[in-house]
């Protein structure tokens, strides 16, 4: 008979191990933990044994669902709209944030679990940039000078290669004060290279996110290393934009000519619409689909070039604003 926490085990390392190999893993896994989180629920077997709810995790909780239920307010009283009814099937994954935790509790997965499913995610950044360069018959210099997606949106490989190989450099130093050195070792050149291959996506927020997360590193140092860290942390987000040829090439055309490159100018610009339709409905927003109305409105006016329709429909390329400009002031606060 299969075994419920070996089978909770497996699924969050397959999910969260195979998130970059195809989305449908990940969705897949969470679908099934979320799933039977609620049946665990329902039977109430976590609280049998005595299960505390953590404040901290209630207190999460209760803000997903501010957030899902402003969401389907902005939903409502925009009329129901296709396009809307679109953006709240995203939101609404935020409430099976409470059945994973029921699931990730009753199986009592720790950090060697969840470490070891991170250090196969980075494994998997690595693996998909040497399928890649294979697929093109070694063509190194190709891949190099080219933004890498490994497949799918570089915005989305980027940050989710980041964040995996920054996770798996956290698990190295879990690893040492476990002293298992050679795991160690191991999981600092996992995490090492999937941050590595994570800024050939010359994904612009993946370098404003560099310098918080080598600072979040600095405290899980010893106090020896922590003043070598505050010295090495500056050389290595110098040394990550230097090497960015998008954000080389958007500070030279600042400094030189005073113009941002095409695509600045392009966020700046669909803020200034997020910015005037928070202005017009500071409230109630837009509602969820107003965003995406109101740039197929622009175009089709003249007002913008067709290019939007491409590019930035969907969101505003800023979670703050694209939540006021379609939520509101609630929107904001949740």
């Amino acid at each position: 008979m299969l075994n419920p926490t070996l089978a909770f085990h497996a699924l969050l390392i397959i999910g969260l191990g195979g998130a970059l190999l195809s989305s449908s893993i990940l969705a897949g896994a969470t679908l099934l933990l979320a799933s039977a989180g609620m049946v665990l629920s329902i039977r109430k077997s976590l609280y049998k044994t005595g299960w505390d709810k953590p404040k901290e995790l209630r207190l999460l909780h209760f803000s997903f669902w501010l957030f899902v239920l402003v969401s389907f307010l902005s939903w409502a009283l925009e009329g129901f709209d296709y396009e809307g009814g679109k953006t709240l099937g995203t939101h609404a994954r935020f409430i099976l944030f409470w059945p994973l935790i029921v699931a990730a509790s009753y199986a009592r997965i720790g950090a060697k679990t969840t470490f070891w499913a991170i250090g196969l995610m980075a494994a998997s950044v690595i693996g998909i940039f040497i399928m890649t360069v294979a697929a093109r018959q070694g063509a190194l210099d190709q891949v190099l000078n080219s933004r890498f997606g490994g497949g799918i949106n570089p915005i989305s490989f980027g940050n989710l290669a980041l964040l995996g190989g920054m996770l798996t450099i956290v698990a190295t130093l879990f690893f040492i004060k476990e002293k298992r050195f050679a795991l160690a070792i191991l999981f600092f050149t996992l995490g090492v290279a999937a941050v590595v291959i994570s800024m050939l996506s010359e994904t612009r927020s993946n370098l404003v996110a560099l310098p918080f997360l080598l600072v979040l590193l600095i405290p899980l140092l010893s106090k020896r290393l922590r003043i070598a860290g505050l010295i090495v942390v500056p050389v290595l987000v110098a040394g990550a934009i230097i090497t960015s040829d998008r954000m080389s090439s958007s500070l030279n055309g600042l400094l030189h000519d005073g113009h941002l490159d095409s695509g600045m100018e392009i966020r700046l610009e669909v803020w200034g619409q997020a910015l005037t339709m928070f202005g017009e409905n500071p409230w109630s927003g837009a509602g969820l689909g107003g965003y995406t109305h109101r740039i197929e409105s622009e175009v089709a006016a003249g007002n913008l070039p067709e290019l939007f329709l491409d590019c930035c429909t969907g969101h505003a390329h800023n979670d703050l604003l694209n939540n006021a400009a379609t939520s509101g002031v609630p929107g904001i606060l949740s």
